[in-house]
């Protein structure tokens, strides 16, 4: 979620039993959404929560608050303030979490559609951006692919092996490259 949309977050969107928060006041209608929420989370809210804090989950402590939750530029200054004694970077910026989210999400599930969906994009090029290039990951794929090959790889009556599956440029052990073979 957004940081803003986070601020106005009340205890009537959050589902305890499914684990999720609705963004009824999105920027637009896709940020309007259900966001999975994790178990860390819930842990953290569910300490938040008392019977004196009903409404907001993130009250404001000014009597007079306008909104009634914490400001946006308020956090961000406090944000600022505490980035700035704890020595980080001042590219460490509010929104890094969120674009962590969205990076870890996408290398870790591949479902773009998904990541689009919970980050309220309406353009799936808005999404591609937390696409970073995954050499590792497509290695360990073509290796996991070569391996399933091997394993199908089935002996015949005159003692050959015969693989099945689509095996393109596949190295078997002896060396031999399959060319092309197809089921």
């Amino acid at each position: 979620m957004r940081p803003d949309e986070v601020l106005k977050m009340r205890w009537e969107h959050i589902d305890w039993l499914q684990k999720t928060a609705s963004n009824p006041s999105g920027k637009t209608e896709r940020a309007r959404r259900v966001v999975p929420i994790s178990e860390r989370v819930l842990s953290i809210l569910g300490q938040r929560r008392t019977d004196a804090n009903q409404g907001w989950v993130f009250p404001s402590p000014k009597k007079d608050s306008r909104t009634g939750h914490f400001s946006l530029s308020t956090v961000e200054h406090q944000f600022v303030y505490a980035r700035h004694e704890a020595g980080l970077p001042e590219a460490l910026v509010l929104y890094c979490a969120r674009h962590t989210y969205a990076t870890d999400a996408l290398a870790r599930t591949g479902n773009v559609a998904a990541v689009m969906d919970t980050m309220g994009h309406a353009n799936v090029q808005t999404t591609m951006i937390y696409q970073h290039q995954g050499l590792k990951q497509i290695r360990e794929a073509i290796n996991l692919r070569n391996m399933e090959n091997r394993t199908s790889a089935m002996k015949t009556l005159d003692g050959t092996e015969e693989i099945f599956g689509q095996n393109l440029g596949q190295s078997l052990e002896n060396d031999a490259v399959v060319v092309a073979v197809s089921d």
